[in-house]
């Protein structure tokens, strides 16, 4: 009997056995793998599981078709950071020697990640300061040596906040002890078509409608950014960050056909001037008048003065010149509700005592007619600009440009 009773309860013991569910320590399918903490955790759907099969009953009563829910927009991918502004820009002759090397990024940056791929020739031992998550300061604890080109990259391996890294190299050349500020100022006054009488001082002083469009077309498509008077004093006299193809674009008098040629051809672009007026003749004929320069000023056209009349300068009295200088100024800010800080010397003409009168009434810069793409640092009221004529063409253009 004993052996029937043992080979019945082995019997009943693997029955028990195969019925019971896992046992032992964890086993998992070999389909699915536990996530670790690192792991990305995945909807079930993206995993091959088979599905149950089809009942009898649901064979006979099938459900209804189910409706495919639309499938989601993918989401843009994320733009790549960039450098805004510097200083010094690239191709600065003039830099400063105890002034730092500044970039400022339109998000914030991973400090380490910056400094790790931040490259500079010849080596310069530099001192690194983020004034803010975008703003980084590099300061040379010897100076910037004279007559040394400085060789600066940033390399792709910057990354800002979230991971991203830049998409190409950012470059800057600069040395001290060079020409200047490789910086251009352009200088219009008429922008009208021309008959073939027009007289040489015409078309020295002239543009056609359809130059000017190409040449600021050119401008724009090659990535040149307008500046205002103050932004570049701002670069000379305290080493704040430029743009890399930074511009300033000045018309000199207030003749209407800014308002009726130049205006559309600055709202495409997107480029802005800076406007000198001459407050005395605004609504005379072939001027400006009040609404139509306030008009421009609400579009962001800077506007700068140009004297009460546009008389000759050196040629005035003291009592004139505090005329000349000052109501000029005080009638534009009252009209017109902005800040007038630049001067625009009638005839290109100046002497001490005017500079003296600019500084007395608040001026921060002064433009003349010295034909030169180089500003010098600390010299905001000697600003040189280059006088774009009816002849020049569009390569002739460009090669005002510095490259």
């Amino acid at each position: 009997m004993r052996p029937i009773l043992t080979c019945f309860s082995l019997c009943i013991l693997v029955l028990l056995i195969s019925c019971s569910p896992h046992h032992g320590g964890e086993q998992l399918s070999p389909t699915l793998q536990k996530p670790t903490e690192t792991s990305h955790l995945y909807p079930t759907a993206a995993f091959n599981v088979p599905s149950p099969s089809p009942s009898a009953q649901s064979l006979a009563s099938p459900s209804p078709t189910a409706t495919l829910a639309p499938s989601p927009t993918p989401s843009p991918k994320p733009s790549p950071p960039k450098v805004l502004r510097s200083y010094p820009i690239d191709g600065d002759q003039a830099v400063q020697k105890e002034w730092p090397l500044v970039l400022i990024f339109d998000r914030p940056m991973d400090a380490a990640s910056v400094a790790t791929h931040l490259q500079i020739s010849p080596p310069t031992e530099l001192h690194l300061r983020w004034l803010s998550p975008q703003r980084l300061e590099c300061l040379p604890t010897q100076g910037w040596q004279e007559n040394t080109w400085y060789s600066v990259q940033l390399l792709p391996g910057a990354r800002d906040l979230r991971g991203i890294p830049l998409e190409e190299s950012f470059s800057l050349h600069f040395r001290r002890g060079g020409p200047g500020v490789p910086l251009p100022i352009l200088m219009y006054h008429h922008i009208a078509q021309l008959g073939k009488e027009a007289s040489a001082g015409q078309r020295r002083w002239t543009v056609s409608p359809q130059a000017f469009s190409q040449q600021m077309d050119y401008l724009s498509s090659h990535g040149w950014q307008s500046i205002s008077p103050e932004e570049l004093v701002a670069y000379l006299t305290k080493g704040e960050p430029l743009p890399p193809r930074a511009i300033l674009i000045t018309i000199d008098d207030g003749y209407k056909e800014i308002y009726d040629l130049a205006y559309p051809i600055f709202q495409k672009t997107g480029l802005r001037p800076v406007l000198f007026i001459v407050p005395k003749y605004i609504g005379c004929g072939a001027y400006l008048s009040w609404e139509q320069l306030q008009e421009l000023a609400d579009q962001g056209f800077w506007i700068g003065a140009h004297g009460y009349d546009h008389s000759d300068l050196r040629r005035v009295s003291d009592k004139e010149l505090e005329h000349q200088l000052g109501d000029s100024r005080r009638l534009l800010e009252e009209k017109l509700g902005i800040p007038v800080r630049s001067f625009c010397y009638p005839y290109g003409s100046y002497d001490a005592r005017i500079l003296a009168g600019l500084r007395t009434h608040g001026y921060v810069a002064a433009f003349t007619l010295n034909p030169s793409c180089y500003q010098q640092p600390g010299e905001p009221y000697r600003l040189s600009r280059l006088r774009v004529s009816y002849e020049m063409t569009l390569a002739e253009f460009t090669q005002l440009l510095p490259r």
